[in-house]
């Protein structure tokens, strides 16, 4: 998990192209829609979460999946053609 991160710069990193896959350290859902939520990021659906405006969707948008591993859930990154 990104501790001692903030929103803010959670988003500028993202935003530059890093923060493509981020293990969040977490054994439930709960857990993960916590995390999400700390890093300033929105749910879309259950396993969708999106970074940006809260009010209105946009192009700039960056929307992750949640993944579940064996390791624990992790967020992946779309690409811009899904």
């Amino acid at each position: 998990m990104l501790l001692g991160i903030d929103v803010k710069e959670f988003e500028k990193m993202a935003r530059a192209g890093y923060m493509k896959s981020i293990r969040l350290c977490a054994q439930s859902l709960e857990t993960v829609r916590e995390r999400c939520k700390a890093l300033g990021l929105v749910p879309v659906s259950a396993t969708v979460y999106r970074l940006g405006e809260l009010s209105c969707p946009s192009a700039a948008d960056i929307y992750y999946d949640v993944r579940r591993t064996p390791s624990g859930f992790w967020l992946i990154r779309r690409s811009k053609t899904e």
